[in-house]
């Protein structure tokens, strides 16, 4: 049953990678397009942590959501939880022990460090190792590709809720700015 959902997960994102225009010949056609998703979340969830500034890092939207520091904390120790099951190697107490309370500072070079040892993580993980068995939520026994796949969604879903919190705010979140930047002037009338 492990070997079925790996196979489906390896061909979902095998799709999904030439769909996205990522070379047809990789070798590594899941891992390859888990990087390139890393990379184009990493920029949007840094420069999202970033864009807050210090004094709004309390905000909440509302009385049941979580502050944004405690988003962005989350954001760094849910990295280092995940790349730890990819890479097998343990992360940064800087990261891992990040708290809301830290401040910006702080919790922005967590956030920043969360990815750098992310990338170290992905490095070490080729499609040959998708079927390694890796402890998850609860000491429960996935497939590496779990991990992958978890990862992704939830720089997916932690990102819609830093851009919900900065619209919010009365901010641009940084994909929405590099789109209007992008987007041709209007015609003068």
């Amino acid at each position: 049953m492990k070997t079925i959902a790996t196979l489906c997960c390896v061909l979902l994102l095998a799709t999904f990678a030439v769909a996205q225009g990522a070379p047809a010949a990789s070798k590594n056609p899941v891992t390859d397009t888990v990087r390139q998703i890393f990379e184009n979340q990493q920029r949007n969830l840094i420069a999202a942590a970033d864009e807050m500034p210090a004094d709004k890092y309390t905000f909440h939207p509302t009385e049941g959501q979580i502050s944004f520091a405690q988003m962005m904390a989350h954001v760094a120790t849910s990295n280092a939880f995940l790349c730890e099951r990819i890479g097998g190697q343990a992360p940064p107490d800087n990261i891992t022990k990040v708290k809301a309370e830290d401040g910006k500072d702080k919790i922005v070079a967590a956030v920043k460090d969360s990815f750098s040892y992310c990338a170290a993580a992905m490095k070490a993980v080729d499609d040959s190792k998708l079927a390694d068995e890796v402890t998850a939520y609860r000491n429960a026994k996935r497939p590496r590709a779990w991990a992958l796949i978890a990862l992704t969604n939830d720089f997916a879903d932690h990102y819609a809720a830093a851009s919900g919190y900065l619209r919010a705010a009365g901010m641009l979140p940084p994909s929405a700015q590099r789109q209007q930047q992008a987007a041709p002037a209007p015609p003068k009338q």
